[in-house]
């Protein structure tokens, strides 16, 4: 993640909530395209910064994973396919690497192969929302 510190480093600058990087570092490190999202929030950096901060309290994840447990998949592939719109146009690639072929599945109402993917998706959405919490508090 971090160059100058290292992915263990980081995650522990992460835990104690202490940054020593900026947003958009922390967020080229974990994949996401922010210069390509900026443009989509008119190249302000506040203005995109405060629908990113909103991103950890958005219930699609808890939804999807719900779905999946109670089998209901009509309500997983909405929350799936809402889910990845969010991380579309918030530039939020690491999300869409996973959820991508995740709402493709649920699209042909099966939940064959989807546990990797949901595993996946809950690694890098939580490794988001720790980014994204760690600089809305510090700010």
């Amino acid at each position: 993640m971090n160059k100058i510190h290292g992915v263990k480093t980081y995650q522990k600058y992460i835990e104690m909530g202490i940054t020593m990087t900026t947003l958009k570092e922390d967020l080229i490190a974990l994949g996401i395209d922010y210069n390509k999202a900026l443009k989509r929030f008119l190249g302000k950096p506040d203005f995109y910064q405060e629908f990113l901060y909103q991103f950890p309290d958005d219930p699609q994840l808890d939804t999807l994973l719900a779905a999946t447990k109670d089998h209901d998949v009509k309500k997983a592939f909405k929350a799936a396919h809402t889910l990845k719109g969010l991380c579309g146009n918030l530039g939020l690639n690491n999300l869409l690497k996973p959820i991508l072929p995740l709402v493709e599945i649920l699209r042909k109402d099966s939940f064959d192969g989807i546990e990797s993917l949901l595993n996946e998706l809950v690694i890098q959405h939580k490794k988001t929302c720790d980014v994204l919490e760690l600089h809305r508090n510090a700010g």
